[in-house]
C-alpha cells in the first residue's frame, strides 16, 4: 500500500514538473518572438529614416532610389544603383563645370581670336574628368509594398582622391615641354610647345574640380612651369603672322577682301614677315539669275606654306552662292572660302598636337 502511494506521489510530481517545464518553454518562446519583433521594427524604423527622408551630408553626394521589385531583386538593385549614380554624376559634373567656366572667364580675355579657337578645340577634344564611382550605402526591401530602396553614395573624399591622381598625371606631362624650341619662325616655335595644351587644360580642369571638393585653393610644384608655358603660348600666338599671295593676276584684286575676311575668322593676316604664306587662286563663274537673285560659283584653292617651304594645310573646293547682286554673291562665296582656310589651319594644328602626344605616349609605354 505504501509502495503504491509512493509511486502515485512520484508520478504526480513528474506531471507537475513537466507542466512547469512546458509553461517555461512557452514563455521563453513568446519572449523570443517579442524580442525578434521589436528588432524587426527597429530595423524598419532605421531604414524608413533614410527611405522617407533622403540623407544630406556636406561630405558626400547621396541619392535614394525606390523601385518596384519586378522578379529579380539583384536586377532591381543594379537598376536603382545606375539611376542614383547618374543623378549624382550629373550634380558633380555641373558643380565642376560651373567652377571651371568661372576660371575660364577670368583668363580668356587675354587670348586672341585664333588662340581662343585652338584652345576651345583642345578643350573639346580632351576626355571628361574621370572620378570615383558612386556605391551602394544601404538597401531596404519593403515586403509589404514589394519595393526596393537603394541608398547610393559618393563621398567627396573618394572624388578628391581620384581627381588628385588625374591632376598629378597631367602635371607630370608638362615636364616633356620644359625645353621649347627657339629656332625657326614663330609658328615653328609655337608648334614646339602647343602639344602641351591638352595637359595644361586637363590640369586646370582637375585642379579647379579638386578645389571645389576640398574647399581650398590647390598649390602644386609645377604651378610656375604651367604659368610660363601658358604665357609663352599666348605670346607666340600674338606674334604669329600670315601673308596672302595670289597665284594669278586675276586673283589679286580680291586680296583685300580676303584679308579682311580672314582677320574676322581670327587668322592674323599682315604684310609683316610671315610665319605662314597662303598661296591662293580663285575664279568666278556667272550662273545666271534664279528667283530674282544672281547665282555665281567660286572655284578656289589655297595652300598654306610654312617657313621651310612645306605645306601646312590646304583647301580646294567649289563654292556656290546666290544674292541680290553679283558683288554680294561673290562676298558670300569668299567668306565661305576664308572660313575653310581658317578651319584647315586649325585642323592641321590639332592633327599636329595629336601626333606629337601619341608619339610621346608610345615612347613612355
Amino acid at each position: 500500500m505504501n509502495a503504491h502511494k509512493n509511486r502515485f506521489s512520484d508520478y504526480f510530481l513528474l506531471v507537475i514538473g513537466l507542466l512547469a517545464l512546458l509553461n517555461l518553454t512557452a514563455c521563453s518562446q513568446l519572449s523570443n518572438k517579442k524580442t525578434t519583433g521589436e528588432l524587426d521594427a527597429a530595423i524598419d524604423n532605421k531604414a524608413l529614416a533614410w527611405v522617407l527622408k533622403p540623407p544630406k551630408s556636406n561630405a558626400s553626394y547621396d541619392r535614394v532610389v525606390t523601385l518596384p521589385i519586378n522578379g529579380n531583386i539583384q536586377q532591381t538593385k543594379a537598376l536603382a544603383l545606375s539611376k542614383g549614380a547618374n543623378k549624382i554624376r550629373q550634380q558633380v559634373n555641373a558643380e565642376m563645370q560651373a567652377h571651371y567656366l568661372k576660371t575660364l572667364s577670368s583668363v580668356e580675355d587675354s587670348y586672341g581670336e585664333f588662340e581662343h579657337k585652338i584652345r576651345t578645340k583642345v578643350r573639346d577634344s580632351i576626355p571628361s574628368l574621370q572620378y570615383a564611382q558612386p556605391k551602394i550605402k544601404a538597401v531596404y526591401e519593403n515586403k509589404a509594398t514589394k519595393e526596393l530602396s537603394v541608398w547610393v553614395q559618393l563621398t567627396k573624399k573618394d572624388i578628391a582622391s581620384s581627381l588628385g591622381d588625374t591632376l598629378l598625371a597631367a602635371d607630370k606631362k608638362l615636364h616633356d615641354f620644359i625645353h621649347v624650341s627657339e629656332r625657326g619662325s614663330d609658328l615653328a616655335q609655337l608648334l614646339s610647345v602647343l602639344p602641351a595644351l591638352p595637359a595644361l587644360e586637363t590640369r586646370q580642369r582637375a585642379r579647379d574640380a579638386l578645389s571645389v571638393f576640398l574647399k581650398k585653393p590647390i598649390s602644386l610644384n609645377s604651378d610656375e612651369l604651367a604659368g610660363l608655358l601658358n604665357t609663352y603660348i599666348t605670346h607666340k600666338f600674338d606674334e604669329l603672322m600670315v601673308n596672302l599671295q595670289a597665284t594669278t593676276a586675276d586673283s589679286k584684286p580680291f586680296e583685300i577682301y580676303l584679308q579682311q575676311s580672314l582677320i574676322k575668322q581670327g587668322v592674323p593676316v599682315s604684310v609683316r614677315r610671315p610665319d605662314l604664306i597662303i598661296k591662293y587662286f580663285l575664279e568666278f563663274d556667272d550662273d545666271g539669275v534664279a528667283q530674282g537673285k544672281q547665282k555665281i560659283s567660286l572655284v578656289a584653292d589655297a595652300e598654306m606654306i610654312n617657313d621651310l617651304g612645306g605645306t601646312f594645310a590646304s583647301v580646294s573646293k567649289e563654292y556656290p552662292a546666290m544674292a541680290k547682286s553679283t558683288s554680294d554673291a561673290r562676298k558670300q562665296a569668299m567668306d565661305a572660302f576664308t572660313a575653310d582656310i581658317a578651319q584647315a589651319i586649325i585642323n592641321a594644328t590639332m592633327n599636329y598636337i595629336d601626333r606629337v602626344n601619341k608619339s610621346q605616349a608610345s615612347q613612355r609605354e
